[in-house]
């Protein structure tokens, strides 16, 4: 008997087909869940949200920029600039042993007026700063010694030029009796009686008298000698003689 020919039996037809038909029921199972296996596989899916980074090339990535506050630069605040009258002055600390008495002095009142002097005392023909520094500590030392709170005055013009701070600016000089309010005093040294001041004495006086009447606007008409106060030989016969022709020739104006 071939393996067909149970078919003429009706039962065993019957049987034959009830199995077929269960065994294709499970192939066309297996093959859905093949099928289901396989779309899945070839499905897509949606990209992350966060973002993705190349470890192996870290120089490539991607950073975001965030905004940078720009904090405005601090003011520059530089010292007001030194009035012209204070520039080039030899410290009183390359000369002076001692310091001012306050209590001796007098608040110096708004400058009107400019005087120049000489020593008065014997010729001083040094120029070198040691003996320049001793001679000005010389006349401090009178000054002192007459119950004076310092030198009477504010500026010193040496030999070769140099001007040297005297008396502060925040007292009242000593250098014209009864006429040392709001009066500004300027020694040259030597005794011009006597002597001959230096071309660059000269030339130092009259720089330093005209800085002194820009800064202070005094006029002309108040820049004054010693002599032209008060009955007295100073500032020597040759420093006057150059003052009076200074003044008339418009080299102090």
């Amino acid at each position: 008997m071939s393996e067909f020919d149970h078919l003429d039996d009706p039962q065993a037809t019957e049987s034959v087909l009830a199995s077929a038909t269960r065994r294709g029921f499970l192939m066309l199972s297996l093959g859905l869940l093949a099928g289901c296996a396989k779309s899945k596989a070839l499905v897509r899916l949606p990209n992350p949200p966060w973002p993705t980074f190349d470890f192996e090339k870290p120089q490539q990535r991607k950073t975001s920029q965030r905004p940078t506050s720009h904090r405005p630069k601090p003011l520059e605040i530089r010292p007001a600039p030194k009035p012209g009258w204070q520039t080039s002055l030899l410290s009183r600390n390359k000369w002076s042993r001692g310091n001012p008495i306050p209590t001796r002095m007098s608040k110096m009142a708004p400058v009107k007026y400019l005087t120049v002097h000489h020593e008065g005392m014997d010729s001083f023909r040094y120029s070198d700063i040691r003996s320049t520094a001793s001679r000005i500590e010389g006349i401090r030392k009178a000054h002192r010694g007459r119950g004076w709170g310092d030198i009477g005055y504010h500026f010193i013009v040496d030999r070769a030029g140099r001007i040297w701070e005297g008396r502060p600016m925040r007292f009242q000089g000593a250098h014209v009796k009864d006429k040392n309010i709001a009066n500004i005093g300027v020694l040259a040294l030597g005794n011009f009686d006597l002597q001959q001041p230096t071309q660059e004495q000269l030339a130092a006086v009259s720089r330093y008298c005209q800085q002194l009447m820009l800064d202070f606007r005094i006029p002309i008409s108040k820049l004054k000698t010693h002599q032209e106060w008060a009955p007295t030989a100073c500032p020597g016969r040759h420093l006057q003689s150059y003052m009076d022709s200074a003044r008339k020739g418009g080299r102090l104006s």
